[in-house]
């Protein structure tokens, strides 16, 4: 029988070796120094130990506070490492929705800099020898007089690479201060991870996550 339990995130897809939540903005993913009880990793694990006083998990990526959708761990080491050693093979499709000001000058291209953080933990487009690769596709899937929803796809998941790649060029998303941003339509970061697909480390299966846009974002 399912368990029941008063999880303040949805699940989105649960099995013996993953779990899959839609994170809400505003929301730690994980633990920092400053903030160890509230974040999504300790709800999920309240809920697992629910059911299993000894069930662990184990953390596969991140997302940003401030961004929302599908977060994804493991229910053990071995799923973990599995996952994580193949990553950028395993996982397929890594999708986001987002709001930026303005218009893009191109109605889709690909994002490709190299990328650092500093002592503030400002992420930043650095020289080759300084920084990471990220890269990132967009394309405009509508706009209106003042912004353009952006749908995206991630080859590569460094830290604030949409957001910073996105400012890069001119085009912030919404709501996005700390990367020069001018204004908050939806009173949060417009940027939503919607889309999700990977092989399944352990049965090979196809797994294709999928969450709708939340509601703040139908400005168009």
């Amino acid at each position: 029988m399912r368990r029941q339990h008063p999880v303040e995130v949805k699940i989105l897809y649960e099995d013996d070796y993953l779990i899959a939540i839609n994170k809400p903005s505003g929301l730690l993913s994980v633990a920092t120094d400053r903030e160890k009880d509230t974040t999504a990793y300790r709800l999920v694990k309240d809920y697992l130990a629910y059911g299993n006083r000894r069930a662990h998990l184990f953390v596969l990526h991140r997302l940003d506070r401030d961004t929302s959708g599908i977060l994804i761990f493991a229910k053990d080491k071995g799923t973990q490492e599995a996952m994580q050693s193949r990553w950028s093979e395993v996982v397929t499709e890594r999708g986001y929705m987002a709001i930026v000001e303005g218009h893009p000058e191109k109605s889709q291209d690909e994002l490709r800099s190299f990328i650092t953080e500093n002592r503030a933990m400002v992420v930043y487009q650095s020289r080759e020898d300084k920084g990471k690769l990220a890269v990132t596709r967009y394309r405009i899937a509508k706009y209106n007089d003042e912004y353009s929803l952006l749908k995206i796809n991630i080859l590569t998941g460094r830290k604030n690479q949409i957001r910073v790649q996105l400012s890069s060029i001119g085009h912030p998303i919404a709501g996005d201060k700390k990367y020069g941003a001018k204004s908050n339509p939806i009173g949060r970061l417009a940027l939503h991870a919607d889309r999700l697909s990977f092989t399944h480390p352990v049965t090979g299966e196809t797994i294709k996550l999928r969450t709708p846009l939340p509601g703040r974002f139908h400005i168009f």
